[in-house]
């Protein structure tokens, strides 16, 4: 193997996709069990590895040399072979270091919250300590000397909040380290989760108007840095954002959401032939899965199994870049949003009352415009809830579609 990253179940990692980009495309996952970390150093059979969880500090004895940045925070994530003589290195130090830097975040006189006390947690005190922060809390499931317990956060006001734990990490979208709503005073909030793009963390942070950052351009940054320990060489640093935008764009789904005949899939179909992506219909997902139309499925199993099959469908999704039109109930169960909002960008089509035509209608719930009335009336805060941006189809087809894609190319170039 030349290169790799080594850790414990660990196959949702973007790693391999990230260093084929810096032209380099042998770079496998290798998954080891604890007994198995001692033989694989032990062999040295790479050019260069990645270390995650659990073994940045694990791997240390292993190793014959030490970087300042290691001695700093006591974790390793990138390791050079050189003739057999392994030197450790954290890149995630200069990774996070950079972040802070580049967008400017003020640290003076902060009150600063570091979820976790693993090795990424002592990695970001390290580098808030050298940045100069006096008040750093650290919070973690099992306290110990200066640590704060879970439970007594709510006591206190942070801020700057990073989460440094896995809590979130793919497929555990609808977890959170904590509860953002008892931070209002928060004004920055940095999670080190990076799959899915879109923790329910991240999520609620943009929702509260805070700086929001998830941890994907700290992955691509740090692996910025190892390829250049691996590599001998520099790269523009311009190619960090390059990289981060390019796996929004391969992994970010739009989503369009909104009530049953306001165009949500004429305009899927539109906005997939323009932006080269695979468009998904979950309606469709689930008539081609039963074989039977939506109106039989009502017929034989009621608006409830209705549901309850439309909520296993989204479950089982595994889209990536795609646009995907809902059905106008997906948003009445909170998991299905909780799914479709960690991997994609929600999209709310609203269309006025008088521009809908209900005739000769096969929707089971919509036989009159006054059924349209009364589930419009009962899911009109439903929808703004979950939506990033609000489009109104009213207008040309064209014109929707336009609109979503500048929006949608707006929201990539703000994520770098």
């Amino acid at each position: 193997m030349d290169f790799g990253l080594i850790g414990k179940n660990i196959a949702y990692s973007y790693s391999p996709e990230i260093h084929q980009m810096f032209n380099h495309r042998d770079y496998k996952i290798v998954s080891l069990k604890e007994t198995e970390l001692a033989d694989f150093l032990g062999k040295r059979d790479f050019q260069g590895i990645n270390v995650t969880i659990p073994y940045k500090e694990r791997v240390i004895p292993y190793l014959d040399f030490l970087d300042g940045t290691v001695i700093k925070t006591g974790a390793v994530n990138t390791i050079t072979n050189t003739n057999g003589f392994l030197k450790g290195y954290n890149t995630d130090y200069l990774s996070f270091y950079q972040l802070l830097q580049k967008n400017k975040i003020n640290l003076i006189d902060k009150k600063c919250l570091v979820l976790g006390s693993g090795a990424t947690s002592k990695t970001v005190c390290a580098v808030l300590k050298d940045l100069g922060v006096l008040d750093i809390a650290v919070a973690s499931r099992s306290p110990h000397g200066d640590m704060i317990a879970y439970q007594s956060l709510n006591r206190q006001s942070y801020d700057i909040i990073i989460n440094a734990t896995p809590v979130g990490t793919f497929p555990d979208y609808n977890k959170e380290p904590l509860d953002l709503g008892n931070f209002k005073q928060t004004e920055v909030v940095i999670d080190f989760v990076y799959n899915p793009l879109r923790t329910k963390l991240i999520q609620k942070a943009v929702k509260m108007k805070m700086l929001a950052i998830n941890g994907l351009e700290l992955l691509v940054t740090q692996a910025y840095f190892a390829r250049q320990l691996w590599d001998n060489c520099l790269y523009e640093e311009t190619l960090i954002t390059k990289i981060v935008h390019k796996i929004y764009q391969d992994k970010l789904n739009i989503v369009l959401i909104g009530m049953p005949y306001s165009g949500k899939s004429s305009i899927a179909i539109a906005l997939g032939e323009k932006l080269g992506k695979q468009v998904v219909d979950i309606d469709n997902v689930i008539e081609q899965k039963t074989k039977q139309k939506i109106a039989a499925i009502f017929s034989e199993i009621r608006e409830e199994g209705f549901r309850e099959f439309e909520k296993q469908v989204i479950k089982e999704m595994n889209c990536h870049g795609c646009v995907i039109a809902t059905g106008g109930g997906s948003i009445l169960d909170e998991d299905n949003m909780a799914k479709l909002s960690s991997e994609g960008f929600i999209v709310y089509i609203q269309r006025n009352k008088d521009k809908i035509t209900i005739k000769d209608s096969t929707r089971p719930l919509f036989k009159t415009i006054a059924d349209w009335e009364k589930i419009a009336s009962q899911r009109e805060l439903l929808y703004p809830k979950y939506a990033d941006v609000v489009i109104d189809n009213n207008q040309l087809l064209e014109e929707a579609v336009l609109e979503i894609s500048e929006k949608y190319w707006q929201y990539i170039k703000r994520e770098k």
